[in-house]
Formats: C-alpha cells, sequence, structure tokens
C-alpha cells in the first residue's frame, strides 16, 4: 500500500501571560509537518511582540491580542496573518498585522516580489491604485482623498497575502482611510492577474 505525505496543518496554541503592564492573549500558529521555515517564522515574530508588550511603557494598562487567520494552506504554499489588536486604557485602540506567505522548496517568508514577473512589479501598483478607486466609490468605506493616502501605490514586500481564489493586498491603519476602516484590503482574483505572477496557485 502507497503511503501519501501528510498534508500539513496548522494547530493554534493560546497563550495568557502578563508582560509588565501589559495583558496578552497570543494564538500562536504552529504547522506540523512543516517544509516551508513556518514555525521559525512565527516564534521570532511573537518574541518580538512580547518584548514589546513587556517594554511598554504606560500608566494606563494595555492589552494586546494576537489572533491567526488562516487563508491558504495546501501542500504547496501556506499564507495567513495575525491581527493584533491592541487597546491602551479605555479609549486608545488601533490595528496591526503581520502577514507571511511560505511557499515549498523556498525558505521563509516570501516577499510580494519574488511572486511577480517583470510585468506585474510594473502593473500591480497602478491596478492596486485603481482598485482602492473603485472601493472608494463605492461609498462602504470612508477613503481619504487621493492627495492625502499614504503608500496607495508602494506595495510593501509582506503586506499581502494568498487565499483559494486570488493575492490580497492591505494598507496599515489610517494609511489611506480613517482608523475606523481597519486594515483596508484590495484583493484581486488569479484570473486577473495572469501573466502577473511567477508561479501558478
Amino acid at each position: 500500500m502507497e503511503h501519501q505525505k501528510a498534508l500539513p496543518a496548522v494547530e493554534v496554541r493560546v497563550s495568557e501571560e502578563r508582560l509588565g503592564n501589559a495583558q496578552c492573549t497570543l494564538h500562536l500558529p504552529v504547522l506540523t509537518p512543516d517544509p516551508f521555515g513556518f514555525n521559525a517564522f512565527w516564534r521570532g515574530r511573537l518574541r518580538r511582540l512580547r518584548q514589546r508588550a513587556a517594554a511598554a511603557d504606560t500608566a494606563f494598562p494595555m492589552r494586546m491580542t494576537a489572533d491567526w487567520q488562516e487563508t491558504r494552506l495546501d501542500g504547496q504554499t501556506v499564507s495567513g496573518f495575525l491581527e493584533i489588536a491592541l487597546c491602551t486604557g479605555y479609549a486608545d485602540w488601533r490595528l496591526e498585522r503581520i502577514s507571511a506567505t511560505f511557499l515549498r522548496g523556498r525558505r521563509g517568508n516570501i516577499p510580494l516580489g519574488a511572486l511577480l514577473t517583470v510585468e506585474g512589479r510594473r502593473r500591480l501598483p497602478p491596478l492596486t491604485s485603481e482598485k482602492v478607486e473603485q472601493l472608494s466609490r463605492q461609498g462602504e468605506t470612508p477613503f481619504f482623498p487621493p492627495r492625502m493616502r499614504r503608500e496607495e501605490t508602494v506595495l510593501r514586500p509582506y503586506r499581502y497575502y494568498l487565499t483559494g481564489e486570488g493575492l490580497a493586498i492591505w494598507f496599515p491603519q489610517e494609511s489611506i482611510a480613517p482608523r475606523t476602516a481597519g486594515l483596508p484590503t484590495v484583493f484581486f482574483p488569479f484570473d486577473e492577474l495572469r501573466g502577473l505572477l511567477r508561479f501558478s496557485f
């Protein structure tokens, strides 16, 4: 009988701890088996989050939560993000995100540029701006006027994730929309990226 390779699976482990004046609830993703370098990457990021929480110098209590969201997992690709919520006192809150994508045969988090062809690196920034304009016209999110938007056409290497259907590019809180909009995200189905990606997903 032929043995099939086990597909990787993510287990989420919850860590509750007090670090200095911060109460932390961290959901730690662990991949088994791990042919991607996934676990070492997230151990490093979570260590930095703990150090940051312990070093927070605030007279008010701080709460940090980090929730794992898996967006794609198969034998070739694992992608997802930690959504980090920080609340200081009762009123000051903000969201952050750490996203990462791993491909079989390549160790570590893959930057967006490594997924794109030369044509993709040239065309994706203006396509992203067009998507933001479309979302802005729909009016569901109160985007800033174009002159006030930061980072819209500068695609950062690690501010993206893959799903089963396409590529999502996200922006930091308050960079292109008010704080209440969270982390604005634009989505490209793979069909819209033909000729722009170096890999088939």
